[in-house]
């Protein structure tokens, strides 16, 4: 049902590919060589990139990002890596990667034009392939992140002292791999919140690869890590002071190096790519931006900068057990809007995304006016049949409402108790009234409190009044 009006909306507000004009325009965008690529996809590997990026990078992001990206790599052609498999005037990425059919499942059926790749085959690791036969096959929303005009004009000066440095690189990494057991291993090891992630990351790419499929560990190299690698080479500052195994691909886009806006060559199953490697651009809404900004509640919300905090007239909708307001707060990542609470002198927002409490610090949104509306009880993942306020949207497009329920809290412990109550100086106490969020998938209304998420069964719905 949401899908096929998600598909309304979106064939009224987005022209088909086939409706965009294939003429040069003044806007067009022309993609050049060391253009980023980002993807975000949502595979198994995607999937597990996005748990990585959620708990090492997007607390330390104080600026707004387009994507939770999964995968980069960089435009080039014959110009600044003259190799006899490309053609002239043909754009590729270059990428580290896996293509191919693997045990039986078609990742990818767009092969490589520098490794020769067997029958139902596949190949991991850098690899070259047509950039606009890749954009056209998959489903996934593909940006463009450019270099500033300075950081682009160091590197031409580079390439015009030496011709041969990309392609240098590229010979060095020609015959490496990709990480498939053991992707970003310094950032995965820093958090003991990854370990059931990648433990169950690692049982799935067992079932395909074994290790003698693999080179050795020295020898593989991750896509942001293959793209950081080569800008590190150059000396792009960012690249050079941090460690080129330790970027994702969302911190390519946030790189100071990087232009602050993602120009999309697809967006909601659509290609911008037009000939003469050209780029339509435009604010592009995905499916589930129109169809949030179609509800009659959108202009109840009030956008707010990365800590911005808390409008002065907003509504609050519950409080902390230490007694601070609370409010409703959304954020939106990727193409979804996930709920949580901002409390009265907070900046930044927690919002509970793939089942954790999350910090944002990137721009949030505030529900201002509760005017018209009431907290009807309900319990078990249930909402109202009537009037229930639709606010969030998951990643599988279902929608989210807003409830709010009761959550314990943390209070000192004085200090002739702490040995009653073993190594820690705060007990539970006192008790809050949070917002969160509820749908009938999660079983009950789910709310981030004290740096982890709480499902409550009972809970209150926000809705709007008979009437």
């Amino acid at each position: 049902m949401i899908a096929s009006v998600i598909g309304k909306v979106a064939a009224f507000f987005c022209p088909k590919e086939k409706d965009l004009p294939d003429v040069p325009m003044e806007s067009d965008y022309v993609l050049k060589p060391f253009d980023v690529v980002l993807f975000a996809g949502t595979d198994p590997v995607a999937n597990f990139i996005k748990r990585v990026t959620l708990h090492e990078v997007v607390p330390n992001v104080n600026l707004p990002f387009t994507e939770l990206w999964t995968h980069s790599g960089i435009l080039v052609d014959k110009t600044v890596l003259p190799l006899d498999c490309l053609e002239e005037g043909k754009l590729y990425i270059y990428e580290s990667v896996f293509s191919g059919r693997v045990a039986g499942y078609v990742y990818s059926r767009i092969l490589p034009v520098d490794h020769v790749v067997p029958k139902r085959g596949y190949h991991l690791g850098p690899q070259l392939r047509d950039f606009n036969a890749v954009v056209d096959e998959g489903t996934a929303n593909v940006g463009i992140c450019r270099l500033s005009d300075k950081n682009r004009q160091w590197i031409q000066r580079v390439m015009a002292q030496n011709p041969r440095f990309l392609l240098d690189l590229y010979n060095f990494y020609h015959n490496f791999s990709y990480p498939v057991k053991n992707i970003l291993p310094v950032l995965a090891a820093a958090s003991d919140k990854l370990y059931h992630d990648l433990e169950k990351f690692d049982n799935f790419v067992a079932l395909f690869f074994n290790d003698t499929q693999q080179s050795p560990k020295s020898q593989r190299i991750f896509c942001s890590e293959l793209v950081a690698t080569l800008f590190c080479a150059f000396g792009l500052p960012t690249f050079v002071q941090m460690k080129p195994n330790r970027f994702t691909p969302l911190e390519l886009e946030v790189a100071p190096e990087m232009e602050r806006k993602i120009l999309y060559a697809k967006v909601n199953r659509v290609s911008n790519l037009r000939l003469g490697n050209r780029l339509r651009t435009g604010n592009f809404l995905t499916d589930e931006q129109m169809l949030m900004k179609s509800l009659s509640l959108h202009d109840q919300w009030v956008s707010m900068p990365p800590g911005g905090g808390v409008p002065r007239f907003a509504d609050p909708a519950g409080s902390d057990p230490d007694g601070t307001p609370l409010y409703i707060a959304r954020c939106r990542i990727g193409n979804s809007f996930y709920l949580g609470k901002i409390g009265a002198n907070w900046k930044n927002p927690v919002v509970t995304y793939l089942n954790r409490e999350v910090s944002i610090n990137f721009g949030h949104d505030v529900l201002v006016d509760l005017h018209g509306m009431e907290w009807l009880d309900d319990k078990g993942g249930h909402v109202p049949e009537v009037g229930a306020v639709k606010a969030g949207m998951d990643e599988d497009g279902e929608f989210l409402y807003i409830a709010r329920g009761v959550v314990g809290g943390l209070t000192p412990v004085q200090a002739g108790l702490v040995k009653l109550v073993g190594a820690t100086d705060r007990i539970p106490d006192r008790k809050g009234l949070a917002p969160g969020a509820v749908s009938p998938e999660m079983k009950g209304a789910v709310i981030p409190n004290e740096g982890k998420v709480v499902k409550v069964s009972e809970y209150q719905v926000l809705c709007y009044k008979a009437g």
